[in-house]
């Protein structure tokens, strides 16, 4: 044991010594601040799209688009404002200020925002519109024909001064059908035509319905009728189920997110490790003072270290943010996985994974001479770890199909399946038995990857899958 800390300290002080470790490490929260602050500073830093009507179906149609698009930016505020109030007051907090919204509308989730997060409701900026309704120019709005409104609307759309237009709606009709012309400035997709045309699609029902003999009022008092959506499940903590109850899957894809981020981080750094030995020979010198198990366990060991203490470090920046950003969301969380237990059961699939992996790689490693073999092994290691990749978010909406709890069961993907179907609620069965099924999988890598790990430190040719099958089954290659 005393060797093997000695390699694992060795491992560890070799990576935290230099440059490039600190400056990884504090780059990727940068990168990752930047990524989520990205959408908000574009959204904040664009002027907002501006939109001209042009009503030739005789519809009088302009104010009915103009008042939707009203009722959308008010969900998207009292949207916003149920997000801030969940994060300063907890996720109680957002859920009174949509259903104040619901019920009373604006006005009453601002008073209801600015009751339960007094502070937040003080420094609060309201998103900005998605699209500013104009009157169109005095030349397209006098055209009497589509393709003379359009004819007049394209200077405006190439006019990048404030003049100018972003969106032109040419609506007309027949007897039966109504059209609309969609002038964008930019060619790629867009997202506000659909909008567009939902309110239309409604608008049109309401008066296809008037002409049919229905009252004016009664077609409001339908569109004004909501059903009340309450959603129950027997595995929430109350009678509904409420953000709350879906925190420990979210945080399982976080957990499952960061296992796969400390594998390939990881992987990666046990790989070039043993190569790097291996080519400069100083691993040949480890083998005169130590066993391969020891050398084995202690670059892991070392590895580890180094990715772990990266992750604790993330971890406590990020903990220190929420707990200043989001009091109220941070409290539930902590609660969380300290009652459940979760903390205990992310810890055991986040240490076990990486042990599965840690295994493989460091064996490959031994039987390379250079990083560029090494590197041809990474491509079907990613191909594994891809996998579980491709089914975590559908675990999260469908935690219990056949597929999903199949793979639980498979010991390289039950680590990060398993994260994500906590809030499921396995059953003991399944957790007792993944978990037992890992850990023999992990005892079963360890024993073959000591082999392979000894007949790749002790060979001199290129990496043979022959050789690695011999190897790891104890048995040298008879002599040609």
């Amino acid at each position: 044991m005393r060797r093997l800390l000695k390699i694992a300290l060795r491992e560890y002080l070799s990576y935290v010594r230099t440059v490039g470790f600190w400056l990884s490490m504090a780059g990727l929260p940068v990168i990752m601040g930047i990524a989520v602050m990205a959408p908000t500073l574009i959204e904040r830093s664009a002027p907002t799209p501006k939109m001209a009507i042009i009503d030739l179906s005789g519809r009088h149609l302009t104010p009915v688009i103009l008042k939707k698009f009203e009722h959308q930016q008010s969900v998207r505020v009292a949207k916003a404002m149920a997000a801030a109030a969940t994060a300063a007051a907890g996720p109680k907090a957002g859920e009174a200020i949509m259903a104040s919204f619901n019920a009373l509308g604006l006005k009453a989730a601002e008073a209801t925002f600015t009751s339960l997060a007094p502070k937040v409701a003080g420094t609060f900026k309201a998103p900005t519109p998605e699209v500013q309704i104009v009157p169109a120019p005095d030349t397209v709005a006098a055209a009497s024909t589509a393709e003379a409104a359009g004819k007049a609307l394209k200077p405006y759309l190439t006019d990048e001064t404030e003049r100018g237009l972003t969106y032109g709606a040419i609506l007309t009709a027949d007897t039966k059908t109504l059209s609309v012309d969609f002038w964008s400035r930019n060619i790629g997709l867009q997202a506000l035509d659909d909008s567009l045309k939902d309110i239309l699609r409604d608008e049109d029902r309401r008066m296809r319905l008037m002409q049919a003999g229905v009252s004016d009022a009664l077609l409001k008092e339908i569109d004004a009728a909501e059903p009340v959506m309450r959603l129950r499940s027997p595995k929430s903590e109350g009678d509904q189920v409420s953000l709350r109850d879906r925190l420990p899957t979210v945080i399982g894809f976080v957990m499952a997110m960061g296992l796969w981020t400390v594998i390939l981080s990881g992987a990666g750094i046990l790989l070039n490790s043993v190569v790097e030995d291996k080519s400069s020979r100083v691993l040949e010198v480890l083998l005169a003072s130590a066993s391969t198990t020891e050398i084995m366990g202690g670059k892991i060991l070392g590895v580890a270290a180094v990715t772990f203490s990266v992750l604790g470090i993330w971890l406590s920046l990020g903990t220190a943010m929420l707990l200043t950003s989001a009091p109220g969301l941070s409290e539930d969380l902590i609660a969380i996985l300290a009652t459940k237990g979760l903390a205990y059961y992310f810890g055991f699939y986040l240490i076990g994974g990486y042990l599965i992996y840690a295994c493989v790689f460091t064996a490959i490693g031994a039987f390379c001479e250079t990083t560029r073999e090494a590197q041809t092994l990474v491509g079907p290691m990613m191909l594994i770890l891809s996998i579980p990749m491709v089914f975590m978010s559908q675990s999260i909406t469908h935690p219990d199909m056949p597929i999903i709890k199949i793979l639980c069961w498979v010991p390289p993907f039950t680590p990060f399946m398993m994260m994500v179907r906590a809030a499921a609620g396995p059953t003991l069965l399944e957790m007792v038995g993944t978990g037992l099924g890992m850990v023999a999988f992990i005892t079963l890598t360890l024993w073959l990857s000591g082999k392979a790990f000894r007949a790749g430190a002790l060979s001199t040719s290129k990496l043979d899958p022959k050789a690695l099958i011999v190897g790891m089954i104890g048995r040298r290659p008879k002599p040609v």
